[in-house]
């Protein structure tokens, strides 16, 4: 052990004999000890401990020169390690077993140690413009030509051994340079690959974002010079975001906030922690839970959506806050990042339930999006306008999200109801809604002294059928994971028993009122018509008049003893119409037979056969076996 010190004497310099040293050590089982020691010594006399992630040492076996030299990574040893000799095979054997020694000419060997280089901390040695630039082309190149599943993995490690140029603006908007890794940088929107106004255009000059500089659009290579891999997939690569950075809780660890378990790494961020909002903790409350697990908050995110909700400008500002929104789209829209475990804390973590990450509720709730007004509230306070939330609201709500930006996000709205923008309602709001309308008719009705059974404005007439209509598309345009046989059981059972089906005679039970023309207006409730919502009536088993209840209607009216006035005139001839087509399409005698028995009888008791035109009409009633009228 005593000669293992020789390492570190700076007299010695007899590289053969250091070798020799080494070689021994080894021998006599001193791996561990060596690995600390600085017992290597390069080409221009430095000594060098054999990390793998602080130095990488050229294998001879390959080539002298490779497409990577430029990082300085791979050191030539001195030529003594090179020599003919036991000591010096047994020292190289060495390196190479601890994934010291690699080729020059094994681009994805070095890309590996740069990797290592990256994950332990370290980084590539500072050059000038020019070596930098070279840098970033070979290491694109050489990742280019990669297969994707290997180059994946390797990118997080590199991106951390180097440096990029940036630039960051100050709070007067005067933009400051800096050296910033791709960790910790932005993508600009001159580098962005995707159509439309992206993460650069939403910040503008908000203070604190640092962003790489726009110059890499010229110096970094084509994805066909590349092997595909384009400049911005590159950047991507080695970590450059193009969305606001998410940070764990724990990286910006607030003692009184958090709270952990022996043998459980998640970390819990306490309910009523320094970021709390209402509704979090008002979630957290009815679901027992007292920390949310491995939570994630963006400072970044919060710089943005002040900025934005400070902007004067007013379209610049709507452009921003679409510009942001679709640069959420992908952080919204995953589990992994915008939904966190909710926990009770007893002895142990015990999962109740799930809620939004912490940087989710707080964009829920601060004052940022424009309402229909121009007026910026929280996302949570605002409702997307459909056709069906109109049958909610009406098409003047002031609570509408302004039109300009659910335009620009028409495509993802996705977006806007994870922010807790309402969306279209659920069966069970709608049905709240017609009863509603019932209860609200009834106490106007009761209000003037009319009868509500008969009395039907056009204004309640137009507002129903917009929950019809709404209703209707619920099973014509389900969702994906619902069943229709699932739907129409839900509709059917929130309708039953309940007067909520708005006829021309009033609020109705589904199982007595007719849907269709209003042939029998008067004497039986017929619903709202309209193709667009005969799919609810027919999922309520709503029928249309049948044979029994058109000789009903005839019956009655023939059996007042009273000559008919003009409507009932009307009912009856549309009622013998009406049989004449099921005589027509019927041929059970007794079908036939009864259908033409009432409607001679509804004529014979008004004395209208065989006098004038009205005779000459129901004279012409087709028999069985006639040719028709």
């Amino acid at each position: 052990m005593d000669a293992l010190r020789l390492f570190s004497d700076d007299e010695w310099q007899d590289v053969a004999r250091l070798v020799r040293l080494a070689a021994v050590a080894l021998e006599t089982g001193h791996e561990h000890v060596m690995a600390d020691r600085a017992c290597l010594v390069t080409a221009d006399g430095r000594r060098l401990r054999p990390k793998p992630a602080e130095n990488a040492f050229t294998d001879t076996s390959g080539e002298a020169t490779g497409s990577l030299d430029v990082l300085g990574v791979v050191l030539d040893l001195h030529p003594a390690y090179a020599e003919d000799n036991a000591w010096a095979k047994a020292v190289t054997a060495w390196l190479r077993r601890r994934d010291c020694l690699v080729r020059r000419d094994d681009a994805a060997a070095v890309l590996k140690i740069v990797s290592r280089i990256g994950k332990a901390g370290a980084q590539l040695a500072d050059g000038d413009e020019a070596t930098e630039a070279a840098r970033l082309v070979a290491l694109q190149q050489a990742l280019g030509e990669m297969p994707k599943k290997l180059r994946d993995p390797l990118g997080p490690g590199i991106g951390r051994a180097v440096l990029l140029n940036g630039f960051a603006y100050d709070k007067e908007g005067a933009e400051q340079s800096h050296r910033v890794k791709p960790g910790a940088a932005y993508l600009p929107q001159a580098l962005e690959t995707a159509d439309g106004d992206r993460f650069e255009v939403a910040a503008r000059k908000t203070p604190g974002l640092i962003w790489v500089r726009r110059a890499y659009a010229r110096s970094l290579l084509s994805a066909a010079q590349a092997g595909g891999l384009s400049k911005t997939a590159f950047l991507r690569l080695l970590g450059v975001a193009d969305t606001p950075r998410l940070t764990p809780v724990r990286e910006v660890f607030y003692p009184v906030d958090t709270k952990t378990y022996p043998g459980d790494p998640r970390l819990g961020l306490a309910r009523d922690c320094r970021w709390s909002v209402t509704n979090r903790w008002a979630q957290m409350m009815l679901k027992g839970a007292g920390h949310s697990l491995d939570d994630l908050t963006s400072s970044n995110l919060v710089a943005v959506v002040t900025n934005i909700a400070a902007e004067k400008d007013v379209d610049e500002r709507r452009r921003r806050t679409a510009a942001l929104l679709r640069a959420l789209t992908a952080p919204l829209t995953s589990p992994e990042q915008a939904v966190v475990p909710l926990a009770k804390g007893h002895y142990k973590w015990n999962v109740v339930g799930e809620t939004a990450a912490i940087w989710v509720w707080q964009l829920r709730e601060t004052s940022w999006l424009e309402d229909s007004q121009g007026r910026l509230r929280p996302p949570t306070d605002l409702t997307l306008r459909t056709p069906d939330t109109e049958a909610l609201y009406g098409p003047e709500d002031p609570g509408y999200l302004h039109p300009a930006i659910h335009q620009a996000l028409a495509t993802r709205t996705e977006v806007l109801t994870a922010l807790g923008v309402s969306g279209d309602p659920d069966v069970p709001r709608l049905m709240e809604r017609l009863h509603e309308l019932r209860d609200r008719q009834a106490d106007n009705a009761a209000e003037i002294h009319t009868n509500s059974d008969t009395d039907v404005p056009d204004s309640l007439r137009a507002e129903a059928l917009l929950v019809y209509q709404s209703l209707a598309r619920r099973l014509t345009h389900r969702a994906a994971d619902a069943t229709q046989t699932a739907v129409e059981k839900q509709i059917r059972n929130e309708f039953r028993f309940e007067a909520l089906v708005l006829t021309d005679r009033g609020w109705m039970e589904s199982g007595k009122c007719f849907q269709g023309p209003a042939i029998l207006r008067g004497f039986r409730p017929f619903t709202l018509t309209g193709t667009d919502i005969n799919p609810l009536w027919q999922a309520l088993g709503i029928p249309e008049p049948g044979l029994d209840d058109l000789i009903d209607v005839l019956k009655e009216i023939s059996g007042t003893g009273a000559a008919p006035d003009a409507e009932h005139e009307r009912v009856m001839l549309e009622a013998l119409r009406r049989l004449r087509d099921v005589i027509s399409s019927d041929d059970k005698p007794n079908v036939a037979g009864a259908a033409e028995q009432a409607a001679e009888s509804a004529a014979v008791d008004h004395g209208r056969l065989g006098q004038g035109p009205r005779a000459d009409r129901c004279s012409r009633w087709p028999t069985r076996g006639s040719s028709g009228s």
